[in-house]
């Protein structure tokens, strides 16, 4: 499975630095992948999503 954005996403997403953080930044990976029609994507980067924010 291949997907290509054009343009270019940019996004910034400011995290509390507690518990909540890593559930903030899944949900809104999931929100805008589903925006753009890309479920298909959703359950992988939700889970580098947690890793990233939560070893952050």
């Amino acid at each position: 499975m291949s997907f290509t954005v054009t343009p270019p996403w940019a996004y910034t997403l400011q995290l509390p630095q507690d518990p909540r953080g890593p559930g903030i930044a899944r949900r809104t990976v999931r929100t805008v992948l589903a925006a753009y029609g890309m479920q298909a994507l959703t359950a992988v980067a939700e889970l580098v999503t947690s890793e990233l924010v939560t070893n952050a």
